[in-house]
């Protein structure tokens, strides 16, 4: 038998209530049980409540999250998967950073290769093996086109890790031969902007007025290099290759990045040859 209950008292906390001394609802007293009862507050309207209502509503506020327990369940949750972005975020940084690296120093290594007569590497299987990094720039033809590579160490900057620095090469393709190969290495040493560039050019391209080998540099004021350059033309020996093509570009590509320009250019001398 289901007993029905017309009265309650209050137990402190608002969400939990208990029967008085139960009584049997009538017609007279029924009316009083809607109207003093929070049960009202669901829409439960003017009707008898059962006892077996009162249980089962009982035991859901019983259970119900207080404002503190949910923040700290929502952080449980939060800060977890926060550390899982960032750890990701940083396997891929460090994963992108490493592979840029070692595509540069594919790239000068080739490139040191490129269009000599010993044909260690031509214009096409050189496109090749580093058409992932490698895109044609301007305006191509049959003719004549540019090709470029522009790698950067773009999530260190944004971290205060290293300056901004950037690795560039672009080759010209002429009828398949190569016209001119272009290296540089763009960055900042002790808060000074710094950059080391290699030019070679064919004898098309140099039309007779250039040194075989020329290397120059730009300093500041107190001494300091800004700009080391090397040219070399058509009559440049391997020795000279060798010597410009030793640029390195691994510091741009890692934490802190560059702190002297020999780090990058080894050494370049400054003399010029004719």
């Amino acid at each position: 038998m289901i007993t029905q209950v017309c009265s309650y008292e209050l137990l402190g906390d608002p969400w939990f209530w208990k029967p008085e001394q139960p009584q049997l609802c009538s017609q007279e007293n029924l009316g009083q049980t809607a109207f003093t009862h929070p049960l009202l507050r669901k829409g439960w309207g003017t009707r008898m409540i059962l006892l077996q209502d009162i249980l089962a509503e009982k035991k859901g506020w019983a259970t119900r999250p207080k404002g503190g327990t949910t923040i700290s369940n929502l952080l449980r949750k939060i800060v977890p998967a926060a550390i899982l972005v960032l750890g990701a975020s940083a396997v891929f940084v460090g994963i992108r950073l490493r592979l840029d690296k070692r595509e540069a120093r594919q790239l000068i290594l080739d490139a040191a290769r490129l269009g000599q007569n010993d044909g260690s590497i031509n214009l096409s299987d050189f496109l090749a093996k580093h058409g992932k990094s490698m895109h044609a720039i301007r305006d191509c033809n049959e003719e004549q086109c540019t090709y470029a590579a522009d790698l950067r160490n773009a999530p260190l900057p944004l971290l205060h890790l290293a300056s901004p620095a950037e690795f560039y090469i672009s080759v010209i393709g002429k009828r398949g031969q190569v016209q001119e190969v272009y290296v540089s290495a763009k960055t900042s040493i002790a808060g000074k902007p710094y950059a080391a560039t290699i030019r070679s050019v064919s004898a098309t391209q140099c039309m007779g007025g250039c040194k075989d080998f020329l290397s120059d540099a730009v300093v500041d004021a107190t001494g300091k290099i800004l700009v080391s350059t090397i040219e070399l033309g058509p009559g440049a020996t391997l020795a000279d290759r060798r010597i410009a093509f030793q640029l390195n570009a691994d510091c741009i590509f890692e934490m802190k990045g560059c702190s002297n320009p020999l780090q990058i250019t080894g050494g370049w001398p400054i003399r010029a040859v004719d």
